[in-house]
């Protein structure tokens, strides 16, 4: 079984209108509930592949009991901590010709919130042979939440994947975590001046230093599989729509299948094209995954000590 935590779940509210004015009564054309990234999308990639995924976490209010149904109507297991009021939530006004957002981002986690999670994991640590932690490492709670979750499955000597939204990463790399979703400038070394063989060298230390078995970096057009002794390239096609979570769970479960790496990236690089972000709530089919998975082409970028990086 695969695992997925999710700290803090968003749900994202569009109120379509014919037209917005403030102060006034305004008729509502379109009400639409979205749960935006995080967490689920792994399990479901990993559903989709066939898997067997468990969401622990937090959810509360309309959203909790939205999550709750999409995740049954998946049939992706789950067992949540409910809070009185919604996690986080974005809502989004828009009248065809702009789009007010507000939002929601004060629910408090109490000291209790990491001991429920904590007496979640360990219910069912037994029957998880992979987890994937993720969430914002920039907002102060879910850093702590987040820290302290690591910490715990690093002392218990679980393998997890890290799917880093956004925030530095430099933290929590000497947890030896089985694998990380991110991006370059989420290391403190790498800045927009260094070249990419030095950001890519960079990577690959932290990987050999702290056994990490794979990096993959989403950088703009090109997704990039790192490890200590290898490193591949791909093009994206659907660099707007790539979802860091979709991909962490492709790694899972190629990890717990013991996929090859040149297996594993063609299998990133077909999620990666293929998932879109505003096709909730059937982001990708399994028949679009087997019929890309032969086009996806994998570039070579050092392998046997060598760098062959194009001019």
């Amino acid at each position: 079984m695969i695992s997925t935590i999710i700290i803090n779940p968003e749900i994202e509210k569009t109120i379509d209108l014919s037209s917005f004015n403030l102060g006034q009564i305004n008729d509502i054309n379109e009400y639409k509930l979205k749960i935006t990234s995080c967490g689920i999308y792994s399990a479901y990639i990993v559903k989709l592949l066939q898997g067997e995924p468990l969401v622990l976490g937090f959810a509360g209010g309309l959203g909790g009991r939205f999550i709750k149904n999409y995740l049954d109507k998946n049939r992706i297991k789950s067992s949540l901590i409910y809070k009185v009021n919604e996690v986080k939530s974005r809502f989004i006004i828009d009248d065809g010709k702009e789009k007010t957002i507000l939002i929601d981002n004060k629910t408090n986690f109490e000291p209790s919130d990491f001991n429920n999670l904590k007496h979640k994991i360990i219910s069912n640590m037994e029957k998880i042979s992979i987890f994937i932690v993720g969430s914002s490492f920039n907002e102060r709670q879910e850093r702590e939440m987040i820290t302290q979750t690591i910490d715990f499955l690093h002392k218990k000597h679980k393998r997890y994947i890290i799917c880093a939204e956004d925030g530095f990463i430099d933290n929590y790399l000497n947890k030896f975590p089985t694998a990380i979703v991110c991006k370059f400038e989420q290391f403190e070394e790498i800045s927009d001046n260094i070249d990419l063989q030095n950001k890519i060298d960079i990577v690959r230390k932290y990987c050999k230093k702290h056994q990490i078995k794979l990096m993959v970096v989403i950088d703009g057009k090109n997704i990039y599989g790192i490890t200590k002794s290898k490193v591949v390239s791909m093009n994206l096609d659907n660099s707007f729509n790539i979802d860091s979570y979709a991909i962490a769970g492709v790694i899972a479960i190629s990890t717990k299948r013991k996929y090859e790496f040149e297996k594993t990236m063609k299998l990133v690089g077909t999620v990666a094209n293929k998932f879109s972000l505003s096709d909730f709530p059937n982001f990708i089919n399994r028949n679009e995954i087997d019929k890309f998975k032969s086009k996806v082409k994998i570039n070579d970028i050092y392998a046997n000590g060598k760098y062959e990086l194009g001019d």
